[in-house]
């Protein structure tokens, strides 16, 4: 549901693209896309301003505007799944087996 409330605004020509304010949002709000900061979604801003303080170049800022209601459950379930591996895990390999031991050899 959106309300209007207190949310990060992010200047793109300020941004430099350090990364230094990701590790900043316990939320994972805020990440680091195509050399720019990017919002990924409004309802884990919590607008607390960790990042803000994070960020060298002022990039960071705050304002009021209608945006998604922070969600709590929304946060844990974003980072779940920014946690999850997102490569597969390689198939194990058999172990060796000496060739005169297979049945039928």
């Amino acid at each position: 549901m959106a309300v209007r409330r207190q949310i990060i605004k992010i200047d793109e020509e300020k941004c430099d693209g350090c990364g230094l304010y990701v590790n900043a949002c316990l939320e994972g709000a805020i990440q680091l896309i195509d050399g720019k900061a990017r919002l990924v979604k409004e309802s884990c801003c919590d607008r607390l301003g960790a990042c803000i303080g994070e960020c060298p170049q002022g990039a960071i800022t705050s304002e009021e505007r209608v945006a998604d209601a922070y969600n709590q459950e929304a946060v844990e379930q974003h980072l779940a799944i920014q946690k999850a591996p997102t490569d597969p895990q390689p198939a194990a390999k058999p172990a060796f087996q000496c060739p005169g031991s297979i049945s039928g050899s």
